[in-house]
Order: C-alpha cells, then structure tokens, then sequence
C-alpha cells in the first residue's frame, strides 16, 4: 500500500512539474511575442519624423509653425513686411527667436515671441545686423551672429551669445552661423571651415578641413557626433549642397546632389534620422533620411527652417538616452544649482 501511494504521489509531483513547464513556456511566448510588438511599435515611432518645424513662408513673408506628424501649421506673425526672417523655434517650443528689421532702420535685430500668448519684444540693441539666432539646449541663452554695419578692410562677422533676458551679452568668436552642440560645451561657427569653441577655455577645433570648398550653416546631430553643413566647391562654383562630417574622424560625405538648386539651413530630426533644408528650386523646405536617401518636398513655398523636438522626451547630453523633458529640465536646474548652470557665460 505504502508502495502504491508513494508511485500515485510521483505521478503527481510528474504531472505538476509538466503543467508548470507549460505555464512558464506559455508565459515565456506571451512575454517575447509582447517584446516584439514593443520593439516594433518603437521602431516604427522613430522611423516617423516628429517635433515643428518654423519657416517663413514664401508667398506672404510670414512666419509659421507647423507640425511634422500631422502637417497642421500655425500662422505666428502677420506684420512681415516682405521682410527676410532668420528664426529659431525654442527646443520646448515655447518661443521663437527671429533676426528682422521691424523699425525699418537697416538693422535686423533679434526679437522673441511667445507663441502662446503672441508676446513680442525685442532682445538685443546693437549698431549690427544681427542674424542667425539659436537656443542653447536649456533655452537660456541665444547664440547669433553680428554682422558689422560698413565693413572695414578684412573685419568678419562675428559670433555672440546672450541670455533670454537681454543680460550677459558676450562676444565669442570671429565667425558666423552658430550652432550649439546638445550638451551646451561647445558652438560650431563657419568661416571658411567649420570650427566649434568650447566656453570653458575657448579651446577652438577645426571640424572641416577640405580648402577646396567653402563650408557655411552647420548643424549638431542630436547625439553630437556628426555635424551637417552647407558646403561650395570652390573648383566649381555655382552649387551648395548639405554634407555631413564625423567630428571624430574628420571624414566628410555629400548628402544632396546637383541638380541646379542651392542647399541652404540644414537642421536635425530630434531622433537624428532625418535632415531638413531649404532648396532654391523651387523655394521649399525638403526632408531626407540622416544617409541622403529618400529627399522630398516637405513644405513648398517656405524658406530657413528650424527643427524643435516640442515633445517631451528630449536626449540627455551625456548618457545619449532618453529621458522625460521634466527630468532633463530638473537635471539642468541641478547643475544649475551645483556648478553654476550650463556653460553659457
């Protein structure tokens, strides 16, 4: 009897380890087969182009806003004057920061706007023409490029920083068109090459090193490895096409090829998969893949465009991950605290 018990209780302990074999197999298939559809649907997020997009528009010279996944646009200035704007969209996309000549002087200054509430004020007053702006990573301060208003023998134009509330005005370096890396280090700055100056020591490098070409408009990648850039060869004059360079090593690529339009205002997807730019012909902003591949109209009829993430999840400037936009803003507000803010000034 004792014999018989023990063998009917195997059978059983046999049986349940089968039935717990299946239930984790079972659990295991659901837990991949979910896996899968999460990569998949995240795959297929990133692969589609996100964040707004300012341009001025071409038909009536005003400035717009509008939504690369929907396609909505947003109508922001109705005062331009058939005036040129050079604009920045904030990386919250709160703001606009704009280069115009609203009083008529001969000299462009940059002016704000809050988009929300349709607020503008004016944020810098210099005997310049002052162009170019753009938000460093945090939106404290701005970065342009003054341009003197009668040139005196080989005077170039020159790059300075301000903060958002007219204070701090520093003059940075001889150059022209800035562009702040995402973790706020350091500023790329063309003249002749593209260059970058760091602001704790002013340690300048040269990125571009190609004599035979004209390099202008650079542009960080989201994760600051890679800078776009216009570029004209000057053994051919008559084209200026968007290229990329690897900061690393130096090696420079073609993006967009001839095809009697000029390139201009190359700007980063915030996933760092796509490029927009501006095309001469006809007048419009174009997006492509970060390889060149799969160009197309994306705006007609606009010019200078500026790409902002405006979501919020935003890339962290050194672990290159994800995090919530608030995280990212407390982060900022720690070092802030701790070290003296991010190195603008």
């Amino acid at each position: 009897m004792d014999e018989e018990k023990a063998g009917l209780q195997a059978k059983i302990e046999q049986e349940r380890e089968k039935r717990s074999i299946a239930w984790l197999g079972a659990r295991m298939r659901e837990t991949i087969v979910i896996i899968l559809t999460v990569s998949a649907l995240c795959f297929e997020v990133a692969a589609q182009p996100t964040g707004k997009i300012s341009y001025q528009s071409s038909e009536d010279w005003q400035l717009y806003i509008m939504d690369v996944e929907s396609g909505e646009r947003t109508k922001i200035t109705d005062d331009m004057r058939k005036t040129s704007i050079h604009a920045s969209l904030s990386n919250e996309g709160s703001r606009i920061a704009m280069s115009v000549d609203l009083d008529r002087d001969g000299d462009k200054e940059i002016h704000i706007i809050d988009i929300s509430s349709g607020r503008r004020w004016r944020l810098t007053n210099n005997p310049w023409n002052e162009n170019d702006p753009r938000w460093s990573p945090d939106d404290n301060c701005i970065a342009f490029t003054a341009n003197p208003r009668v040139q005196k023998g080989n005077e170039f134009p020159a790059i300075y920083k301000i903060h958002v509330d007219g204070t701090q005005q520093q003059r940075v370096v001889q150059g022209q068109y800035p562009a702040w890396s995402p973790d706020g280090e350091w500023i790329a700055f063309s003249k002749g090459n593209i260059y970058k100056i760091r602001h704790s020591d002013k340690l300048t490098v040269r990125i571009t090193n190609d004599d035979s070409f004209l390099d202008d408009m650079s542009a960080f990648s989201p994760d600051g490895k890679t800078v776009a850039f216009v570029s004209c060869n000057l053994k051919r004059l008559g084209d200026a096409l968007i290229y990329v360079v690897d900061i690393d090593t130096g090696k420079r690529r073609r993006l967009t090829e001839t095809d009697g339009a000029w390139h201009f205002n190359p700007c980063w997807s915030p996933d760092g998969k796509h490029i927009a730019f501006h095309s001469s012909i006809p007048h419009s902003i174009s997006i492509m893949d970060d390889d060149g591949g799969n160009e197309r109209i994306l705006i007609e009829n606009a010019y200078y465009p500026s790409w902002s993430p405006c979501r919020p999840y935003a890339v962290l400037p050194h672990e290159r991950t994800l995090a919530p936009w608030g995280a990212l803003k407390a982060l900022w507000r720690t070092t802030k605290s701790h070290h003296g803010g991010m190195p603008c000034f």
